[in-house]
């Protein structure tokens, strides 16, 4: 089975394909790591704010989500996991080492890049925020390497996801190439120069959406963004 946390990604896996493909749509880069069991975790709540969902629907969604993979490693099903560098993605595979740990299943992965040249039909750069974005019959004619994630891997990165866990903080991002607990002010440097301005807030967040780092959620940068344009913050 193909394993991704990206909804969109795994939809146009399962299409091109003909095959199942699982989104695990966790978004770990935000809020409290451990709120996957907990139903009353502030998360759902400031999430559904920004969606047509209710808390509860959306904690709902998940546990399908995690009932689909247990389901899955119950019957044995052999997991690929599609990967890109965004914090998503990789705490995503670090969480699911974690579940993983005491399994002998077999795990692959792949890793996608967000960032390429293309040659045809003119040369041009193309950059994305996430696999959701991607064309996936073009990465699957890439034929990327398939490498596999071994118990004893899957062990050891198992104690990085429970180092990220005792720090717990309310965002993380992928510095270096490494996903790091930060505060939940870090990227609002990018946000303050919108706060006084009169634009439409779709606007505003495609233009967030072109400088932040990859893999943030526009319902994300809408409650970010409506903090920094609060008046308490305004006359601090």
């Amino acid at each position: 089975m193909d394993v991704t946390f990206s909804t969109t990604f795994a939809e146009n896996l399962r299409f091109t394909q003909k095959r199942p493909a699982l989104a695990l749509q966790l978004e770990l880069q935000i809020g409290d790591m451990m709120r996957l069991t907990d139903e009353n975790n502030v998360f759902w709540m400031l999430k559904s704010r920004y969606s047509d969902q209710s808390a509860q629907q959306l904690f709902e969604d998940v546990q399908r989500q995690l009932t689909q993979l247990q389901t899955a490693v119950t019957r044995r099903e052999p997991l690929r996991i599609w990967c890109s560098e965004t914090a998503e993605d990789q705490l995503g595979f670090m969480w699911l080492c974690d579940r993983l740990k005491t399994t002998d299943l077999v795990v692959t992965q792949v890793k996608v890049p967000l960032a390429f040249a293309v040659t045809t039909p003119l040369p041009a750069y193309h950059q994305f925020t996430g696999l959701g974005e991607l064309d996936v019959r073009q990465v699957l004619a890439w034929q990327l390497p398939e490498n596999a994630v071994t118990q004893a891997e899957r062990q050891a990165v198992s104690f990085g996801w429970q180092s990220l866990v005792l720090e717990n903080t309310a965002l993380r991002v992928s510095l270096n190439g490494r996903p790091m607990n930060v505060p939940a002010e870090l990227l609002d440097g990018w946000f303050l120069p919108y706060a006084q301005v009169n634009l439409p807030i779709d606007e505003v967040i495609g233009r967030l959406m072109a400088t932040l780092p990859p893999g943030m959620p526009d319902w994300w940068m809408r409650s970010r963004l409506a903090i920094v344009m609060s008046p308490k913050l305004s006359n601090d």
